[in-house]
């Protein structure tokens, strides 16, 4: 599990650093073709999907341990979401759990008792979680936020989740393959 948080966390240091761009001469010009973010194969937009931005309209908090944002239908791109649950230390060894979820996919951080750094009882810890999706859907699709904490008290605002519109890289998977030995 790992391994795949730290696959997603370089896939987004990797997008995010190859994505710089030079601004247009004319305000109302658009970048030349090279220069603009990749975006959607022509093939979703001709058949009217978008890649569009997810701005704070979209969500919503459901109660203390769960935030949703709901990405439109014809939908076609890359997205990261950022949750941020946080509660307050009620007994020693309190803990965090928080998970993003759309549809069948999910990235969970887990932040168990660590007797280096003690969770003090009344002190207050946030944890963060991020996770990429890559959605292609006619209808619209639910991303979840769920946090859950042990021997804390929840923010009653529930956790913060936040989705950034990412450049389409036209790959959509990899899979590792090992030899047999």
């Amino acid at each position: 599990m790992r391994s795949l948080a730290f696959a997603a966390a370089a896939l987004f240091v990797a997008t995010a650093a190859g994505t710089a761009y030079a601004a247009p001469t004319k305000p109302d010009a658009a970048p030349p073709a090279e220069q603009q973010p990749p975006s959607p194969p022509r093939a979703f937009l001709a058949e009217g999907y978008s890649q569009p931005d997810i701005t704070p309209g979209f969500c919503k908090s459901l109660d203390a341990g769960r935030t949703v944002c709901t990405i439109p239908g014809m939908t076609a791109g890359t997205y990261y979401a950022e949750a941020i649950g946080s509660s307050t230390a009620t007994a020693e060894g309190a803990a965090q759990q928080l998970s993003i979820v759309a549809g069948d996919q999910s990235c969970t951080a887990t932040r168990e008792r660590d007797p280096k750094q003690p969770w003090a009882v009344g002190s207050q810890r946030s944890l963060r979680g991020g996770c990429i999706f890559t959605i292609v859907s006619d209808a619209p699709v639910n991303v979840v936020a769920i946090y859950a904490d042990a021997k804390a008290t929840k923010d009653p605002k529930g956790p913060v989740l936040s989705i950034r519109r990412m450049p389409w890289s036209g790959v959509l998977n990899a899979v590792p393959v090992r030899e047999k030995q």
